[in-house]
């Protein structure tokens, strides 16, 4: 069961990050970075605003919700805890990316995976299992037509993996077949802060 989890967080960290080699940063994000600071091209950089106009909504964050509190990636790790609990389980391995332990912490329908930085733990990603569902109601199995009705057709549909970006978190959808098969939020700007 671990493996499998394991070989997840692998497939979504590789699916996530294209800059991101196995064990560290590649050079075009820590040296291209634009005047937003990332060097992602599927993240828009706003236009800059108009005198006189109406400043743009802001985006609220991408997050899974456990127990009415929200799971954000880029969020501190400890925080979380404290709102949601000790996990069930945890798994801990010498990151290659960063100064410090990676984290995976098991909870009941999910598992999240954590980066140290500055002395910290961070939320990298939340990858969901089971049962468990996003606020707008995607889950494992469901078809994909569905899901893409779910975000009103506001993902980016790339191969196997369907997206939504907001801010500096994506939520990616692997599809097998016609069925959701693989759910992951991901922090886009941890590899920016290496």
């Amino acid at each position: 069961m671990r493996v499998k989890h394991f070989l997840g967080i692998i497939l979504a960290v590789l699916l996530a990050l294209p800059g991101l080699s196995a064990c560290g940063v590649g050079t075009a994000d820590r040296a291209g970075a634009g005047a937003t600071g990332t060097s992602d091209p599927a993240v828009e950089t706003p236009a800059a605003e108009t005198p006189g106009a109406a400043p743009a909504a802001e985006t609220p964050p991408l997050a899974y919700v456990f127990n009415g509190t929200p799971v954000t990636p880029g969020a501190d790790a400890a925080a979380i805890i404290a709102a949601i609990g000790e996990p069930e389980d945890t798994f801990e391995a010498e990151s290659c990316a960063f100064d410090g332990m990676d984290k995976i912490l098991y909870y009941p329908g999910f598992y999240i995976n954590t980066y140290p930085l500055e002395g910290r733990d961070h939320v990298l990603s939340v990858v969901l299992t089971g049962d468990s569902q996003t606020p707008e109601g995607v889950y494992l199995g469901m078809p994909k037509a569905k899901a893409a009705e779910a975000f009103a057709g506001a993902l980016t549909e790339t191969g196997q993996r369907l997206e939504y970006t907001a801010g500096d978190t994506r939520l990616i959808l692997l599809v097998q077949g016609d069925l959701i098969a693989d759910i992951t939020y991901y922090f886009t700007a941890a590899g920016q802060a290496y």
